[in-house]
Order: structure tokens, then C-alpha cells, then sequence
């Protein structure tokens, strides 16, 4: 049984339609995949999913345990826009080659030189705080971020970008609960800390 669901996207508005909900830029997708990310409009993670042109149209690869409630989101957004979404019919495989640069990541050893305000020091250091003592399993640990992000101010796009500068010197990266919960706790909060 396949953990993965691809659907199509199609459409003279799908293009639109997606870049007024997800969390990237729809235009790299002319540079090849594109990783992405439903939100609320509160910014709580509802889903993230890689998309892909495909012709005119946009395939859309998201967990199985995600893509009814996706796409069921998806229909309810579509409102007038000319969109079509449905089961594309294909399976996904591993690839053989490197990974594309667009999600390839590395941790640094060294904490990035970061140039970080007031606010977003005292960010990672609740976010530190709050995760010195949290449950370290992958989902309760990406929910941590949304108790860090009401704590510290920043909206929760800010405060996961800051994260991944941190950690691993560039804006975006891996689901970061997932990520994290792979890590040691206390290099983690050590890291966090110290540009505090």
C-alpha cells in the first residue's frame, strides 16, 4: 500500500488558484519541484505536499494520511476559479539520482552567523525553552511551534524560517517536528540558545 496520494491540478486558473493558498512560489515550478504547505489563516499546518508541472496542468504529491482532508480543503477554496482536481492515476517512486538543490539540506556543525534582531533572539529562546521541555515525537514537537510562535510574537512563518537559518543556515528545510524528533534534544535547545 502506497504512502503517498498524487492528484492533478488543472485548469486555465490553477496556477492562480494555488498561489493565493499554498506557502511557495508557484512560478519555481518552471525551475522543477516545488515543496509547499496549506496553512489556516491563523498559519497552523493543515498539510505539505511537493507539487510539479506537468504540461499546463500541476500535480500535487502529498501523504495519504493528508489527502482527503487536502483536497477536500482545495474544493472548498475553489469557489468560481476554473480548477479541476482529481486522482491523477499515477504512483510515485524513489528516484536514483541526487536529489534536486531545491531540497537538499545539510546541519551545520557551527551555529550560522545569523544577524538577528531583538525579537527573533528572544524567539529561539522561548522556542528553546518550550522545546527543553517537550514530548520529542515528531508531531507534538511541529505543534510546539505554534505554542513558541503565540509566545513569541512572531507569525509562524517567520518563526519556522528563523528555525531552519539556525539550524540549518537557509529559510526552509524538512517538516521540522519530523526533523527535529531525529535530532538529540539537548544539541537542539544548545543551538537555539545560543543566539540568545
Amino acid at each position: 500500500m502506497t504512502t503517498r496520494r498524487i492528484f492533478r491540478i488543472s485548469g486555465p486558473d490553477a496556477d492562480h488558484f494555488l498561489q493565493n493558498l499554498v506557502t511557495n512560489d508557484i512560478g519555481k515550478l518552471q525551475q522543477g519541484l516545488v515543496y509547499a504547505a496549506l496553512l489556516t489563516p491563523q498559519g497552523k499546518y493543515l498539510a505539505d505536499f511537493l507539487l510539479k508541472r506537468d504540461g499546463d496542468d500541476i500535480l500535487l504529491d502529498v501523504s495519504s494520511g493528508l489527502a482527503d482532508d487536502l483536497v477536500r480543503r482545495l474544493t472548498m477554496y475553489k469557489l468560481r476559479s476554473k480548477v479541476t482536481i482529481e486522482e491523477a492515476g499515477l504512483n510515485l517512486h524513489r528516484g536514483t539520482g541526487p536529489a534536486p538543490d531545491a531540497v537538499r539540506f545539510t546541519l551545520q556543525e557551527r551555529p550560522p552567523q545569523l544577524e538577528l534582531d531583538r525579537g527573533e533572539r528572544n524567539a529561539l529562546a522561548t522556542l528553546a525553552g518550550l522545546l527543553a521541555e517537550a514530548e520529542w515525537q515528531p508531531q507534538p514537537l511541529h505543534d510546539l511551534f505554534y505554542a513558541a510562535q503565540e509566545a513569541s510574537g512572531l507569525d509562524a512563518k517567520a518563526l519556522f524560517a528563523l528555525t531552519y537559518r539556525a539550524l540549518l543556515d537557509q529559510s526552509r528545510g524538512p517538516r521540522l517536528g519530523f526533523f527535529l524528533a531525529t535530532l538529540e534534544r539537548e544539541w537542539v535547545v544548545a543551538r537555539l540558545r545560543s543566539y540568545s
